[in-house]
């Protein structure tokens, strides 16, 4: 008997699944009921391609979802007004925009204000754009990545993009990360910085020894290059500079074990 109500039920599902005429047909909506369906939550995707085409439903569409603009048409993902709403709804909606839209300095820079991610789907023109690539960076430090190499090898992008957030660093260029002066400055404001830094600078005594005084965790002696691992003014430095807490934690972390040893 059970078996038979679950069938029951299964077949009625599968009807409803198949059968078209169980299903709305959303693309004979007229154009006033299109756009309060759209405001009621359902995707333009339903609707039909002259739907898709008329200005106002899409306008209406992508201010309500701006992934909506992914079934725009062609004609209408190049429309900066449609593209500008989408982007301010949903910045990362850009990936969706008309080529030439992506290269458009107002439409990424509406979008980067909300999310500096939706760099990575702007045009090459605009990741050269230090404005640009600024307002994406205040708000999304690994932006950097997504910007030109003009951009990574800029010292106030670079410097604004790692206080954002210290890994953005990584995206800058080779020449900034096996440059001493602008390392050391970087590591005193984020002691982490050296994970990045050069082969050749996690072998630098000075840059090292700088790393380690603000490293209360102990994170940053993992990256410092074995010759000085065993260093005794590395080891002196970095032993005082861990607070009591990552001291008393059980931790299997090799630098804990030398300080505890050494008697700090």
């Amino acid at each position: 008997m059970i078996l038979k109500i679950i069938l029951a039920v299964v077949f009625v599902f599968v009807l409803h699944l198949f059968d078209d005429s169980l299903k709305t047909d959303y693309t004979a909506f007229e154009k006033a009921q299109v756009i309060k369906t759209l405001n009621d939550g359902v995707s333009l995707q339903v609707f039909s391609e002259a739907h898709k085409s008329d200005f106002d439903i899409v306008l209406a569409a992508v201010e309500k979802s701006g992934n909506n603009l992914s079934h725009a048409s062609m004609k209408l993902k190049n429309s900066r007004k449609i593209v500008l709403m989408a982007v301010n709804q949903n910045p990362h909606s850009i990936k969706y925009a008309d080529p030439e839209l992506k290269d458009d300095r107002e439409v990424v820079l509406a979008a980067v204000r909300r999310h500096g991610y939706a760099l990575y789907f702007a045009g090459k023109k605009v990741r050269n754009d230090k404005e640009v690539v600024m307002a994406a960076i205040e708000n999304y430090g690994n932006a950097l990545g997504a910007s030109s190499i003009t951009m990574r090898k800029d010292k106030e992008i670079v410097e604004t993009a790692m206080r954002e957030h210290t890994g953005a660093i990584s995206h800058a260029d080779i020449s900034l990360r096996a440059d001493k002066g602008f390392m050391i400055e970087m590591i005193k404001e984020r002691s982490g910085a050296l994970a990045w830094a050069s082969a050749e600078l996690k072998a630098d005594k000075e840059l090292v020894l700088e790393s380690m005084k603000g490293s209360e965790f102990g994170y940053s002696y993992d990256y410092v290059d074995a010759t000085l691992k065993n260093d005794a003014d590395v080891l002196k430095v970095a032993c005082e500079a861990l607070s009591d807490y990552t001291k008393t934690e059980k931790t299997k972390s090799i630098l804990v074990g030398k300080c505890l040893s050494m008697g700090f």
